[in-house]
């Protein structure tokens, strides 16, 4: 006769939607910073402007995005440890100090790009100065980060919901738009740089590949175990996430391509956007763009935070309350409204200022990798050498924008 187990030793099982944000969370929050406010300010340009043409950088961007993001998930899981720790036990300290230094410009930049989006959402949507949209935003963002200085839970949760806010908004707007199909299709498999789309192309690419994405990537999966089944589930995982990035940002260009640049309209800032939206394609499509530019903002200002946070610590060891870094890092925001220069050419301008930056995290991260050549951590030659092709290329047009700009 089988033995029946004490009550206490039942083990209730989790509900459904706990587990779903366990296994999804992590590759879902480091997506958002690929569908932020600068994504926002970049594609708009990018459509308006050009149309359908740089839709192919999209896609070539997002293939980078999904092999460093696995990268970094692949080096927090093998090792326990995030890409900035890991640095600060291989690298000395005058290194580390210049890694934590570019981070930290990276941080600023992407903190200005969400806080002036979350601004600008509250500003279209109730109608409301931008001021008071800035400090909605600012005690939004204090209140969903209380708590979260160790646990992530809150924080992958809330960014589940606004992302799905974020995707239900741009499918409603794709519905409304009625885009070319067959232009839609030629833009993505078409290379092509039209005149003066150096620097749109450079802050499309700067948008969606992020550098604080890949230190964070790593600090959220480093518990999930070292096993080949826990890294193949979480390569799916970071796939279905990043490819539905993917999706959004196509579908921001594509809208602005149809409504704008089609039409033969001026592209307008983010500001103007819901506004010359409305009469196109009604009035529900100019609410459903200033909603969807309003959770952007906010879900990616609490993930640019906590990234900010794990910089910090994991370099230098040093540590500062959430928000205060908050505070900090929302400064060039509050400068920009305050003195008044357009917002989506601030939001463009910080995009590739980050594609500057990105080569301080891929560098590390290669070097960490290339050094394991055993277990989980091993990477094969061609993934090392197309991993320094990327950064090669990521430098090259750098330089080549500067060039142009000169």
């Amino acid at each position: 006769m089988e033995r029946e187990l004490p009550a206490a030793t039942l083990v209730k099982p989790r509900p459904y939607l706990f587990r779903l944000v366990a296994a999804f969370g992590p590759a879902v929050t480091v997506s958002v910073a690929y569908m932020d406010p600068g994504n926002f300010a970049a594609n708009l340009e990018a459509g308006a402007q050009f149309g359908f043409s740089l839709l192919w950088v999209l896609l070539a961007s997002n293939f980078c995005a999904i092999f460093l993001q696995i990268l970094s998930a692949r080096l927090g899981m093998a090792t326990g440890e995030n890409l900035p720790e890991n640095c600060a036990s291989r690298f000395g300290r005058r290194t580390n100090l210049l890694l934590w230094g570019i981070a930290e410009a990276g941080a600023l930049a992407t903190n200005t790009a969400e806080f002036l989006g979350a601004a600008l959402g509250f500003a279209m949507l109730f109608h409301l100065p931008l001021w008071i949209g800035a400090l909605l935003t600012l005690l939004l963002t204090l209140g969903l980060l209380h708590g979260e200085e160790n646990r992530h839970h809150r924080l992958q949760t809330a960014t589940i919901c606004l992302v799905a806010v974020i995707g239900i908004a741009y499918l409603l707007e794709m519905i409304w738009a009625h885009p070319p199909w067959e232009s839609v299709g030629s833009g993505l498999i078409k290379p092509s740089l039209p005149p003066s789309s150096a620097f749109v192309a450079l802050s499309m690419f700067g948008a969606t590949v992020m550098p604080h994405a890949i230190y964070l990537h790593g600090e959220l999966v480093r518990s999930r175990g070292n096993s080949p089944v826990a890294h193949r589930r979480e390569r799916r995982f970071t796939l279905i996430a990043m490819n539905i990035a993917f999706l959004i940002n196509a579908s921001m260009v594509i809208v602005a391509a149809t409504t704008f640049h089609t039409a033969a309209i001026s592209p307008p800032g983010l500001q103007e956007a819901a506004v010359t939206l409305a009469p196109i394609l009604g009035p529900a499509a100019g609410i459903a763009f200033a909603t969807a530019l309003l959770a952007s903002g906010l879900s990616a200002s609490m993930v640019g935070t906590v990234a900010g946070q794990i910089v910090m610590t994991g370099f230098t060891g040093w540590r500062i309350p959430l928000w205060l870094r908050q505070l900090i890092t929302c400064l060039p925001a509050v400068a920009i409204l305050m003195i008044g220069i357009s917002p989506t050419t601030a939001l463009v301008a910080s995009q590739v200022a980050l594609s500057f930056v990105l080569p301080g995290a891929i560098i590390p991260l290669l070097l960490l990798l290339a050094h394991h050549r055993k277990g989980q951590l091993q990477l094969s030659t061609p993934m090392l050498i197309a991993g320094w092709f990327l950064c090669t290329a990521v430098i090259a047009a750098n330089l080549l924008l500067l060039t142009t700009l000169h």
